[in-house]
């Protein structure tokens, strides 16, 4: 999640400075674990280095199968996820690849926005595809209706259609409870 802040913030000061501070925050917050920073370094080599949960199972980094598999287990279960990457997606290949050849096309920082949660969630899922469990995949759950949101909006704002943006909105609210 910490890519989002790098692909919004503008200008390389303002990415040098979260960076720095991210960095500094990491570092007061693990002062309580220090005294057992070789158990935690040595528990995530473990997870990094073997293919089952919690650093157990066969020293393979990455498991071709398992993580095929739990990409599946991941379309499957998470439906609300596979629906927002998918019209983020499409959104996405519009904007940028057929709107973007228009000369007076402007990227906005909803797009840009947008872009930054996209990337946060397919980085999220190829780390979780190593060690599927659903609570894993509650950040970038977070992320989906946001990124449903700013495309409702888009579209809204393209077509005209604020005096109908709360019936539209009413209408996304019931199918994210259906979903």
């Amino acid at each position: 999640m910490s890519i989002i802040p790098l692909i919004v913030l503008k200008g390389f000061k303002n990415k040098i400075t979260f960076f720095v501070l991210s960095t500094l925050t990491f570092f007061i917050c693990i002062i309580p674990a220090l005294s057992n920073l070789d158990y935690i370094i040595n528990w995530i080599q473990n997870l990094f280095i073997y293919n089952q949960r919690y650093g157990k199972g066969s020293p393979t980094i990455i498991d071709i199968d398992l993580f095929t598999n739990n990409i599946f287990k991941i379309t499957a279960n998470e439906k609300l996820f596979v629906f927002s990457l998918i019209l983020i997606s499409t959104f996405l290949i519009y904007k940028f690849f057929i709107k973007y050849k228009e000369s007076v096309y402007k990227i906005t920082n909803e797009e840009i926005l947008l872009l930054s949660f996209f990337t946060a969630m397919i980085i999220q899922v190829v780390l979780v595809s190593k060690h599927y469990s659903s609570r894993y995949m509650y950040p970038v759950l977070t992320l989906s209706i946001p990124s449903i949101f700013l495309i409702i909006k888009f579209f809204i704002k393209k077509y005209e259609l604020k005096k109908y943006s709360k019936l539209i909105y009413g209408i996304f609210f019931i199918f994210m409870f259906i979903l």
